[in-house]
């Protein structure tokens, strides 16, 4: 999956794990053996087809730049670099430590010139428009959907114009029938990833599915194919990096707010934490034209109570809006819009629907209500 070490010798058990929200999965040659033990007993050849369909959709040609995102122990990226010859360059990222030291070890043991290096999807280290092709291969849903969102921003931003975004992933669990339903592993529906993939930008999209083998756990996979756009985007590039900016200044202030306010914001331990991980998930999703001010104006509008006897959590979340507010005055020079608000909370609905853990159950009973207020208002 994802940012950090950018000096292409160095040992990666040397060099400090970057943090990100998503699911980092470790085991190094361990987890080479549990995917040999799958090949061998449960899934039979469907991973090494998997694979294969992988780069046969990316259509590889010699002399491409190849980055493979989440490329676990670097299977994947070591096939690539088959197809794009001595002149082609692929390079490997994930942010355990476990899994490009193993990664190093195979291409070592073969004598690949592929990179592998510390990285995590939400900074990817590498100049706009660097690759051709960039794989996701069984990583998508490790990550929250803010996450996936802003990690598919930064893919495009280091995709040349018109390079390829190839995405695979496990069926949805709640998509798997018979033998595939004992498979215990995440998955992700296709049609809401390729959703995702146009809504940051991409065109020319296809989506491919791989149907569960009869008598095996495999559970099935879907593949969504798409280009980056021709006409290069830096005006875009800059518009969101300016978001992304202005939202690390509000998390910043939001942290040092809550570090000096304990009791309106956090009433339990760990409440601090949990809330700017919320928030940085958050505000990756919102559309890229609303901005801070917007938001502010939706906070201002929740903070005020309907009645004066509403339940205990509508209350502290009114509460939290107003500190939301407050925390966002400051870093604000123009006034914002409650259309673009409800745009916004809009964009945090659909990202919740109300499935899954209970904390999305919550998030997503709260944006419901949330926008109905807002909507009102209006």
């Amino acid at each position: 999956m994802h940012s950090a070490a950018r000096h292409r010798h160095s040992r990666p058990d040397e060099a400090t794990a970057p943090e990100t929200k998503g699911l980092i999965i470790k085991g190094g040659w361990r987890y080479d053996l549990m995917e040999w033990f799958h090949g061998a007993f449960t899934f039979g050849s469907q991973m090494r087809e998997l694979r294969r369909r992988t780069v046969a959709l990316a259509g590889l040609q010699p002399a491409e730049q190849v980055l493979d995102v989440g490329c676990g122990t670097g299977t994947l990226a070591l096939l690539a670099n088959q197809r794009v010859g001595h002149t082609g360059r692929v390079v490997g990222i994930d942010p355990s430590a476990e899994q490009i030291a193993r990664a190093h070890q195979k291409a070592a043991r073969r004598h690949a010139p592929v990179e592998f290096q510390l990285g995590v999807i939400e900074r990817l280290p590498f100049p706009d428009q660097t690759f051709d092709v960039v794989f996701s291969t069984l990583m998508m849903h490790h990550l929250p959907p803010g996450l996936k969102r802003q990690g598919l921003a930064e893919i495009a931003r280091v995709l040349k114009p018109g390079g390829r975004l190839v995405i695979g992933d496990f069926t949805r669990k709640q998509e798997r029938t018979g033998r595939a339903a004992r498979f215990h592993a995440g998955g992700s529906n296709t049609h809401d990833l390729a959703a995702l993939v146009t809504d940051v930008g991409f065109d020319d999209l296809e989506t491919e599915e791989m149907a569960p083998a009869r008598f095996s756990i495999f559970p099935g996979a879907g593949f969504v194919r798409a280009r980056k756009g021709q006409t290069p985007t830096v005006a875009n590039t800059r518009e969101v990096r300016h978001g992304v900016q202005d939202s690390e200044r509000f998390i910043e202030a939001a942290r040092r707010q809550i570090e000096a306010n304990n009791q309106h914001m956090q009433p339990a331990a760990g409440r601090a934490q949990h809330l700017v991980e919320t928030l940085q998930e958050l505000l990756a999703i919102v559309p890229d034209d609303v901005t801070l001010a917007d938001l502010a104006v939706g906070w201002q509008t929740l903070a005020r109570p309907l009645s004066q006897h509403e339940d205990r959590p509508v209350a502290h979340r009114r509460q939290t809006c107003a500190q939301l507010a407050a925390i966002a005055a400051p870093l604000i020079d123009a006034p914002g819009s409650l259309a673009n608000a409800v745009r916004a909370w809009q964009a945090w609905q659909s990202a919740y629907p109300g499935a899954g853990d209970p904390r999305q159950v919550a998030l997503a009973k709260t944006f419901a209500r949330e926008l109905a207020e807002l909507q009102a208002a209006r």
